[in-house]
């Protein structure tokens, strides 16, 4: 299973050579967003503490948990949004790549290849492969989520 993953990493690398700039930066984006998220909680319970142990003012206070609140949820959703959409663009980008190399290929094969071989089947094979390059690219982000809470937990 592991060996898998790191053969679609390589596909990912290597068809999206254009991008790879974006891709570093989308993954980073991506897990500065998720380990930001895990302060919520930490920033819940100390509400909850405030309030059950109160030590001066609450009204304030509270005020100041809930804006905290409000303000990491905000910041992970500017940094995730924005790198959801450069990592869906990337991932087209690379299916474009490598269905258009696997084309280049087939057409230089022989003539003979191409009598012995049904083209909607090859048409199938490459759309197929390119199809789960691409969804494997462009939804990264479940597993850099999946890894930091894996991580912090």
């Amino acid at each position: 299973m592991g060996q898998s993953y790191l053969f679609l990493y390589r596909q990912v690398w290597r068809y999206g050579r254009a991008h790879r700039h974006e891709l570093i930066r989308i993954y980073s984006r991506l897990t500065a967003a998720n380990i930001i998220l895990l302060l919520l909680p930490s920033i819940f319970g100390a509400m909850i503490g405030m309030l059950q142990n109160p030590q001066g003012p609450v009204f304030p206070a509270l005020l100041y948990w809930m804006a905290l609140y409000v303000c990491v949820t905000l910041i992970f959703w500017t940094l995730n949004n924005p790198a959801r959409i450069v990592e869906r663009r990337t991932a087209f980008e690379i299916f474009r790549h490598f269905s258009d190399l696997c084309y280049a290929k087939i057409m230089q094969l022989p003539l003979r290849w191409h009598q012995d071989h049904h083209s909607g089947d090859t048409i199938n094979r490459v759309s197929r492969a390119g199809g789960a390059l691409h969804s494997f690219a462009q939804d990264q982000y479940t597993v850099i989520e999946l890894a930091v809470r894996y991580i912090a937990g």
